[in-house]
């Protein structure tokens, strides 16, 4: 309750960030209304950290920051965007395995986990403007939800092995801001939280990319993403926990149409 509790202020305080440069911005006395695609692949190079429960027995799972690319075993994710005016719609694909150490005591374990993540949801810009020297500045909030799938595997010093298949949909909020600092460098930023109880207890994340534009239609983007889930269902030795924390770097390239 008490990371929640924090997780829930840091995003507050992110959001009266946006809310305050938005405010400083010159808003755009017309808007494109046209149809906008954005297509956008990208790997996201993530660790993990937390602890993870396959019927009754409990092990942690963490890779410090050094560790990811050994952790990352395989890695596919598309971002996809439709916009017409403030409206819009998004969906965010993505497919991860992981593979760590930990320990149970003095019992070593390996760690292997599938993360099928299927996100999709509405857009609104509420603000769009020009900030310093004329630069494009935009705040969109959204709503949606986001289906998990994870396929974890517990291997007790290669004797024994736990697994489990679970899936869940979290509903989501969030806010993203944009905006072009030149002709050729972006930043973009999103923050989201979810769950509430009616699949995860509670999630929450947040994604930094910084921009370059490589011409009209394509855009190279490096950042850090970080996903908290705290999901758990049964007790004694059904229990299912997964109490884990996601983040790394991120790389990608985005094309629009």
């Amino acid at each position: 309750m008490r990371r929640q509790m924090k997780s829930c202020v840091m995003l507050f305080v992110f959001v009266l960030v946006l809310i305050g440069v938005t405010t400083q911005a010159q808003e755009r006395t017309s808007h494109v209304d046209d149809w906008e695609f954005v297509v956008a692949p990208y790997l996201w190079m993530a660790g993990v950290d937390g602890d993870v429960t396959i019927r009754g027995a409990q092990a942690s799972a963490d890779a410090d920051f050094g560790d990811i690319l050994d952790n990352l075993d395989t890695g596919a994710q598309g971002y996809f965007e439709i916009r017409k005016g403030k409206w819009g719609a998004y969906a965010d694909l993505m497919y991860i395995k992981t593979v760590n150490d930990g320990q149970v005591g003095a019992v070593p374990i390996d760690f292997e986990s599938s993360l099928t993540l299927a996100e999709a949801g509405v857009l609104y810009r509420i603000f769009e403007g020009y900030g310093g020297q004329g630069s494009p500045v935009g705040t969109d909030i959204f709503i949606g939800g986001r289906y998990t799938n994870l396929d974890v595997e517990l291997d007790f010093a290669a004797v024994v092995a736990v697994s489990s298949d679970k899936n869940w949909l979290d509903p989501l909020i969030g806010v993203a801001y944009s905006h072009d600092l030149s002709e050729d460098f972006l930043i973009k930023t999103t923050a989201e939280i979810g769950g509430f109880g009616v699949g995860s207890d509670f999630t929450w994340g947040f994604e930094i990319l910084g921009g370059y534009r490589l011409g009209r239609h394509a855009n190279i983007w490096l950042g850090y993403r970080y996903l908290d889930v705290d999901y758990d269902e049964g007790s004694g030795a059904r229990r299912f926990e997964y109490d884990v924390v996601m983040h790394g770097p991120l790389l990608g390239a985005s094309f629009h149409f």
